[in-house]
């Protein structure tokens, strides 16, 4: 009777695994659900307990089985993150892969923190027909030149609260030495309502000119970053924290801009583009009348800063 039982248990498991597997290669229950047993590890022991309360009565395939069906329905939980791990990011000395967030539906604003170490970073936005099912999307690869067995693979989460989703890319290679490098896509068809940079040396083209965001939030070592702003009809409050950096900003004319500046800030032009010092802060002529506002704050160790006043056709918003 009993060899039956472990017949039928084990029977059921290998159905079970097929069926879970079958659902992830078609794309209905994503590979990064399988994360989730970090979560739930503790219920292994928790469920062999209870067949050793039974005098081993229940077979351990049995106590498999019990588990991986709670971890296939605690994965679809409100809230629980499915998808931990997206893309081939295996190892810890170098490896890399694509890597997105779908365009849920209601989907209305987004925040997005990127935690991303020594990096290059190319960020630009998708137009409004190309990709119109993908939110966030790209490709990230990196090469260590130590490996750390305690330095984990590139992880990316989101979690959708009403009409927002909250994405987490973290990448922080704690050794510090090696390289990477991350080409993102944002669909500018959403708010975005933070945006969140943590960096270490960093290399990047942010090109945020299509994209309404409201709060803007760079932190990183030494940099070099070209940063380009659009008249998107809206409000945007940005903070750069940087060490020895150079930085270009692209802004359109139209836009009205107030700068201020801390650290030890080597050469600016912004009075070549019109800006003019009031209190510590650099503002443009038209701040006050501009449809669209970009109030930014940076601090840099030492460095130059570059503002590029671009014309622009006018916008309707």
């Amino acid at each position: 009777m009993r060899r039956t039982a472990d017949s039928l248990s084990r029977g059921f498991l290998f159905i079970v695994l097929g069926i879970v597997f079958f659902l992830n290669s078609y794309g209905v229950l994503p590979w990064g659900f399988w994360a989730n047993v970090v979560d739930l590890w503790p219920l292994i022991f928790i469920l062999g307990g209870i067949a050793l309360l039974f005098s081993r009565r229940i077979p351990f395939s049995t106590v498999m089985l019990v588990f991986l069906i709670v971890l296939v329905g605690y994965s679809f939980l409100p809230g629980v993150d499915r998808n931990r791990y997206i893309g081939p990011f295996n190892g810890n000395s170098s490896g890399g892969g694509d890597f997105l967030v779908p365009m849920e539906e209601g989907t209305k604003k987004a925040n997005l923190t990127l935690n991303l170490g020594g990096t290059d970073l190319r960020l630009n936005t998708s137009g409004p027909i190309s990709d119109p099912n993908k939110l966030f999307y790209g490709k990230y690869d990196w090469k260590a030149n130590f490996a750390s067995a305690n330095d984990p693979a590139p992880q990316i989460s989101h979690t959708k609260n009403g009409n927002t989703v909250n994405i987490q890319f973290n990448s922080e290679r704690k050794m510090g030495l090696g390289t990477s490098k991350m080409d993102l896509t944002l669909n500018p068809q959403v708010d975005y309502g933070k945006m969140q940079i943590n960096a270490g040396a960093f290399n990047g083209v942010m090109n945020l000119s299509e994209l309404r965001v409201n709060n803007l939030d760079i932190n990183c070592g030494a940099s070099q970053l070209e940063l380009d702003l659009g008249d998107t009809g809206g409000p945007t409050q940005a903070e750069i924290n940087a060490g020895a950096s150079k930085i270009k900003l692209v802004v359109p004319e139209q836009v009205g801009v107030k700068i201020k500046l801390s650290g030890f800030t080597s050469s600016t032009n912004f009075a070549g583009d019109g800006l003019v010092l009031n209190d510590k802060e650099w503002v443009s002529s038209n701040y006050d009348t501009a449809k669209t506002k970009v109030d930014m704050a940076i601090s840099v160790a030492a460095g130059k800063i570059d503002l590029e006043r671009q014309k622009t056709k006018d916008v309707t918003y």
